[in-house]
């Protein structure tokens, strides 16, 4: 367990009790088999925290990720654009029961897992990626590139 510092326990418990509102993560009140660290990265201003998990026993997808020219070439001649922010986006997906357990993390307020995609694990761009890919499967001239705001460009068809 990484120790939180002091200053940071109220940010922190405040951030916990904000994603079991928003049912992104549950309290563990049995033992687990996994449990991960907890890194705490303030945010500008200094009111909100994030909380990295440092887990590196998650298997990757594998589903590969175009780069910003492949998806500039395959808007070549668009002239309008449109943009989606999926604010929270990798928290839309939600975790199978079954795979929970290795999300479990430690903080000084006891154990918690997540109940959705984690920002910040391995495999969470690739999957998120797979999953956004076959939601726009048969939309012509739409793509997609996440970056750290899970942003989805689109080019309307030419008329």
């Amino acid at each position: 367990m990484y120790r939180i510092p002091f200053s940071l326990r109220e940010n922190v418990e405040s951030k916990l009790e904000e994603l079991e509102r928003m049912d992104v993560i549950e309290k563990v009140e049995s033992p687990s088999q996994w449990v991960s660290p907890v890194i705490v990265v303030p945010k500008p201003g200094g009111k909100d925290v994030r909380l990295v998990v440092d887990m590196r026993a998650v298997m990757r997808e594998r589903h590969p990720i175009p780069t910003v020219d492949e998806v500039l070439h395959d808007m070549n001649g668009a002239k309008v654009f449109s943009k989606l922010d999926l604010k929270y986006g990798y928290h839309q997906i939600e975790l199978d029961p079954d795979s929970r357990e290795i999300t479990t993390f430690v903080t000084h307020k006891g154990l918690f897992r997540y109940k959705r995609l984690i920002f910040g694990i391995n495999a969470a761009s690739e999957k998120f990626q797979n999953i956004i890919s076959q939601v726009l499967q048969g939309c012509e001239g739409a793509q997609n590139i996440s970056d750290d705001n899970c942003g989805l460009w689109s080019k309307p068809r030419r008329t």
